[in-house]
């Protein structure tokens, strides 16, 4: 019973999140960049697809999403909306990349624009989709001991019987 408990605890540990979308970032990339073609107009229904794969978000990150987290310090935490990161990211982007910012005034998606992500992208690190979640090394210690466990169990349960 120990081990069936033991591993239901590791999967509970272990279990991936999701990459959700922050309803209110399209508003604060309008603000902080001061576009004049919102985000929201240029990637319907709500301005999630800038950085997501769907329109509702909450699914893989495109180019421009992944530059923001892994190049400019945009949270990832899906469980807070911290518009200062957001900010913080796109004052970066805005200094740094200057052309993924001129997209976006222009209304066009500047994750089509090779020219600016063919240096910018960071080199995947992380399995087929080359993203990484904050539970990624908690899952693989905790995947790793759960031979260990099964295996201390097992020892157990024969000095019981013996």
């Amino acid at each position: 019973m120990r081990i069936i408990q033991a591993c239901a605890l590791a999967v509970a540990l272990g279990w991936a999140s999701r990459a959700d979308a922050h309803p209110g970032y399209p508003a604060v990339v309008d603000s902080s960049l001061d576009l004049k073609t919102k985000v929201e107009t240029t990637f319907p229904p709500m301005g999630c697809q800038l950085c997501h794969d769907s329109a509702g978000g909450g699914d893989q990150l495109k180019a421009f999403g992944s530059l923001l987290v892994s190049t400019y310090g945009l949270s990832s935490d899906p469980g807070t909306e911290e518009d200062s990161s957001l900010e913080q990211a796109l004052l970066g982007l805005k200094a740094q990349d200057p052309a993924a910012v001129e997209d976006l005034e222009k209304g066009v998606d500047p994750n089509g624009d090779s020219a600016v992500f063919a240096t910018a992208l960071p080199t995947p690190e992380y399995g087929c989709a080359a993203v990484s979640s904050p539970s990624g090394e908690r899952t693989s210690w905790v995947v790793g001991l759960l031979p260990f466990i099964v295996l201390v169990s097992a020892r157990r349960r024969r000095r019981q019987g013996a």
